[in-house]
């Protein structure tokens, strides 16, 4: 199973505030608590270009990474 956080933003005059932090922790939190024994799960996302930082705090890793492939998507 794959979890993906979509449109994730915070404005310019909430950043810095913890906000951010409490969300992405809630939502990691939730499927943890949520998770069956024995189960693993993705969880994906793509990063604004400058703010991969921010996601790596939490465990995310920068793709492409040693086990994965480059994560793609495309506009039509």
């Amino acid at each position: 199973m794959s979890f993906y956080v979509k449109d994730f933003v915070a404005l310019p005059q909430s950043q810095s505030q913890g906000n951010g932090k409490l969300l992405m922790n809630t939502i990691i939190a939730t499927i943890k608590n949520n998770l069956s024994n024995g189960y693993r799960v993705s969880i994906e996302l793509i990063s604004s270009k400058g703010k991969e930082r921010f996601y790596e705090k939490f465990g995310f890793e920068k793709r492409p990474c040693e086990h994965d492939g480059a994560g793609m998507f495309m506009m039509i």
